[in-house]
């Protein structure tokens, strides 16, 4: 992000409030302060972005003009002196940190630990990623996204053999049933949320949430299906099991695209059962698996990711969208990510994979790494 240059000068910036990654123009605009003259700074959607086209939400345009324009932004360096913050010159901070690290480089790294954000660019969580593991040499060293969305990246892995979404929000509007389960865009993803929204008034199209709790977005929900906490796998089962009962697995996609169907089916519980067990009515099972015979966008969230079924409880999702041949243009398995570059980490800041997100077990990426 860079501030505008100057007055009615508009600089073409991206939002860092959520994943949706808005496209934001930010013009300076100087003003008189009764102390100061200092920056204000007005913001407003890019009718000119690929993905948002104009639209932009309250929160991310106020945090986004705060960060820049506002009396408590940091500067400069400060450094604690008599008890006081104190600005420094970055020599000096930098001098500093270093002070503090260099004993323990030298004895045990391990003491030291770094975490990244996902609200970083990519370029950065590198960097991060690079000093921590070269310079500093610890192993304590993580982002964001193992406590965001490792489940989903390692469900992805498991089922397509890469890590990230096969939809896009392009997709959106061509889906006719969206299933919101345990996420709340409403509140964490606004302008994905309207076209959520848009394509679910259409005629014959349907807005499903499942959330053990009542949101914003169930409030605008054609139908909650609530949950016992903790009861997405047991849930997602019932709904695969009803649709194996009604004879509505997509027969040729599953033969042609998947792997391993029959010794899933074979393992699915009783669809009563199950749907007992996750503390939903029978009905409200069905009407989920009678969604899914229509072209189905399935999104998740940090209700699934940070469960600690979160894995299973992707995987089982993205069961559901491969089962009924829910994988294509306006259909598939959703999992919406909370910062606005959570996946970046991976190339660098992430623990759970090396530089670029190769795989730790992968020969060539640790030959490639140890030269």
């Amino acid at each position: 992000m860079s501030d505008g240059t100057g007055d009615g000068v508009p600089t073409r910036t991206t939002c860092a409030r959520c994943a949706v990654g808005c496209g934001l123009r930010t013009t300076a605009v100087s003003t008189d302060d009764l102390r100061e003259t200092s920056p204000s700074i007005r913001v407003t959607g890019d009718p000119e972005h690929p993905v948002s086209r104009g639209r932009a939400c309250r929160r991310g345009i106020e945090e986004t003009a705060g960060s820049r324009s506002g009396a408590d932004r940091l500067r400069r360096p400060l450094i604690r002196r008599n008890g006081d913050l104190t600005p420094v010159p970055w020599e000096v901070a930098l001098d500093a940190v270093a002070a503090r690290f260099r004993p323990r480089l030298d004895t045990k790294p391990d003491r030291i630990g770094v975490f990244g954000s996902g609200q970083t660019t990519t370029e950065a969580a590198y960097l991060l990623g690079k000093t921590a593991r070269g310079a500093i040499g610890t192993r304590n060293y993580d982002a964001n996204t193992t406590l965001c969305m490792a489940s989903a990246v390692t469900a992805y892995r498991d089922a397509f053999g890469a890590d990230a979404p096969p939809p896009t929000y392009a997709d959106v509007p061509r889906a006719n049933t969206h299933v919101v389960w345990g996420a709340n865009p409403a509140v964490a993803h606004p302008v994905l949320f309207s076209w959520i929204r848009e394509s679910a008034a259409d005629d014959g199209s349907e807005l499903i949430v499942v959330d053990p709790v009542r949101t914003r977005t169930a409030d605008a929900a054609d139908r909650l299906v609530q949950l016992d906490p903790d009861a997405d796998v047991a849930l997602a089962r019932a709904v695969l099991a009803t649709v194996v009962a009604r004879g509505d697995v997509a027969d040729d996609f599953v033969e042609a695209h998947t792997a391993g169907f029959a010794a899933l089916r074979d393992r699915l519980p009783d669809p009563r059962t199950a749907a007992e067990t996750a503390g939903v009515d029978p009905e409200s099972v069905a009407h989920i698996a009678d969604a899914l015979t229509h072209p189905t966008l399935v999104y998740w969230g940090m209700g699934i990711n940070q469960s600690v079924q979160g894995t299973a409880a992707a995987r089982a999702l993205i069961d559901l969208c491969l089962a009924t041949g829910n994988l294509g243009p306006g259909t598939g398995p959703f999992s919406l990510t909370g910062q606005a570059n959570s996946m970046g980490a991976r190339l660098g800041a992430s623990k759970g994979s090396w530089p670029g997100g190769a795989a730790f077990d992968d020969p060539s990426a640790r030959r490639r790494v140890a030269t």
